[in-house]
């Protein structure tokens, strides 16, 4: 039997996870809209640092170039084969980025379709008295649960999928960045 069953951790218990988890369709909604925007911030977050790459590679290369005035012989050699190995490395990055780059837009239209399809259920609560029979916790009253509804559906797929953007880049920048020396 729990073969058969998804079991997702929530607080100090274990919850089924899916069609057949016990869980109202208010809830479900909730929850797939929950499970897209975690998704997106993966995505985001992705595409900033597959940027931020090409970007610090370009950085690396400058520094190198403006290192290599004031290098002569053995270390002027070894600067200029890095120069060339971090060229190499650029050129690879800005050939496979366009694919990355489509890869997330794909992500993005998926994403933006399962927000919209957890938002229509949750409009059908709202518009449809006889949806709400059984399709949230009793322990909510019906303006609870439709204040939720509604707060769930203050925001569309695109905005919510701007903020994810905004959220990475965002927590991408006040990231620290090492310096190449501090690699380990």
């Amino acid at each position: 039997m729990l073969r058969q069953s998804n079991w997702a951790p929530v607080g100090g218990f274990f919850l089924p996870m899916g069609e057949d988890s016990g869980l109202y369709p208010v809830e479900t909604a909730m929850d797939d809209i929950g499970r897209a925007v975690r998704d997106a911030a993966f995505v985001e977050a992705a595409e900033v640092i597959a940027r931020d790459r090409v970007a610090m590679l370009r950085q690396m290369i400058v520094g190198c170039e403006d290192e290599l005035s004031h290098r002569e012989g053995e270390a002027f050699e070894r600067l200029s084969d890095t120069i060339d190995t971090l060229r190499e490395e650029l050129a690879s990055l800005e050939e496979t980025l366009p694919l990355e780059t489509a890869f997330r837009a794909d992500q993005r239209d998926l994403l933006r379709v399962r927000i919209t399809d957890a938002q229509d259920r949750l409009r059908r609560f709202l518009i449809d008295p006889a949806a709400r029979e059984n399709a949230f916790d009793p322990l909510l009253t019906l303006d609870e649960a439709i204040e939720r509804v509604e707060t769930a559906l203050s925001r569309g797929p695109d905005d919510i999928l701007a903020a994810a953007r905004a959220e990475a880049s965002a927590r991408i920048a006040t990231a620290p960045v090492l310096a190449p020396e501090d690699w380990a």
